[in-house]
């Protein structure tokens, strides 16, 4: 996928405040059907590489991006260690993911000479076409993965840890509802946790790899085939189309990006036209208020604004999603570090929360996709 958004500046918009009597607590999270055992076994720091600048998948003739790495690139150890806790929080089936990739990196374009240590004042664009990115191989490299993240996730400069998980879910917000008065998120529960900023960042571009993998599964120029997400397993014998959201009627080319590429903000699909949700809000609703204030609701199946904008990335931001709480849902009595809210504050409406209604049993459709990328093979 390639991006292309500006950064969002490092302040933090003020919520609106809301007057209303406190809601009782939330039951707690139920435990979903448990997948098939997978356990991750890598060093995946070592893993990680940083790029040259401007190396940019797209270009042709094409070149492997493990041929434009930086040699002997030494993370500083606040990277390693936002790195290393990413890949320990998340769910064993996505460090598995990560595992399995041919190649991680992190894409020093925007930072002063390249260097992603240091890489303040960041004058790049963190989702921009070359620094952010999951695909498959071409040519020899068939079949081979890799993902990219932005050096500029740590913008801060050198000592910093990654920018805050509230901020740069705002940043991504803002490019999808920009307009004064519109809405934001400002808080996280838990805060304060850059690693979770990392782990969404990874995440994302991993849901574009496991995408391509399980929608063509013969690899990179063959054909789509999305029956197995349009019937899709959730255990106990039981399916779900995960696409279930989307007008997409018995045409499998409105599932898929024009040109087989997903640039960020784009939603064309290969019939060139735009695939729209089955049900309101309609994409054409998605630029007011109150369009937002109703994606959000329970009985909605979208993990967030950016996954309602195009099949594919429903996929993705569902996949990330999961990265972030999966270990709760697939278990109740889970101890660990996870993502419990992540409220958007809409002007004149009450604050929305896809994570807590999740966890709380509230999301019914949206879990059942979870419960499908679980199984997925």
């Amino acid at each position: 996928m390639l991006r292309s958004a500006l950064l969002i500046g490092a302040g933090i918009v003020a919520a609106l405040a809301f007057a209303c009597a406190p809601a009782p607590p939330p039951p707690a999270p139920a435990s979903l059907p448990p997948p098939p055992p997978r356990v991750a076994a890598c060093d995946f720091v070592s893993k990680v590489q940083v790029l040259q600048p401007n190396y940019d998948p797209l270009s042709r003739p094409y070149s492997a991006p493990e041929n434009h790495v930086q040699q002997g690139y030494v993370l500083r150890p606040e990277i390693q260690n936002d790195l290393s806790d990413a890949f320990s929080n998340a769910p064993p089936i996505v460090q598995n993911s990560l595992c399995g990739l041919t190649g991680v990196f992190i894409n020093p374009t925007g930072c002063p000479s390249g260097d992603v240590n240091n890489c303040n004042p960041f004058t790049g664009h963190l989702f921009s076409g070359n620094s952010s990115w999951g695909f498959r191989g071409m040519g020899l490299g068939k079949g081979s993965t890799y993902i990219a993240i932005s050096g500029g996730l740590w913008y801060l400069g050198a000592h910093s840890n990654a920018e805050s998980f509230p901020l740069y879910e705002n940043a991504i917000l803002q490019t999808f509802a920009p307009w004064s008065g519109g809405p934001v998120i400002t808080s996280a529960t838990p805060s304060n946790y850059p690693w979770m900023t990392v782990l969404a960042a990874l995440a994302h571009e991993l849901g574009h790899v496991r995408r391509a993998q399980v929608a063509i599964p013969k690899g990179f120029g063959n054909k789509y085939d999305f029956g197995v997400l349009t019937n899709c397993s959730i255990g106990g014998g039981n399916t779900t189309d995960f696409y279930i959201g989307w007008n997409y009627g018995s045409d499998y080319k409105n599932l898929r990006p024009k040109n087989r590429w997903r640039n960020f903000q784009n939603n064309s699909n290969a019939n060139n036209t735009i695939t729209d949700h089955l049900n309101a809000p309609f994409l054409d609703n998605l630029n007011i208020n109150q369009g937002i204030y109703d994606l959000y609701q329970p009985g909605q199946p979208w993990a967030s604004l950016f996954g309602g904008q195009s099949p594919d990335e429903d996929f993705v931001e569902t996949y990330v999603l999961y990265a972030l709480l999966g270990n709760k849902l697939d278990n109740s009595n889970y101890t660990g570090i996870y993502l419990q809210s992540l409220p958007v504050n809409i002007p004149n409406y009450l604050p929305v929360d896809v994570p807590s209604d999740l966890l709380a049993g509230r999301k019914q459709a949206l879990a059942q996709k979870i419960q499908c990328l679980e199984r997925l093979p």
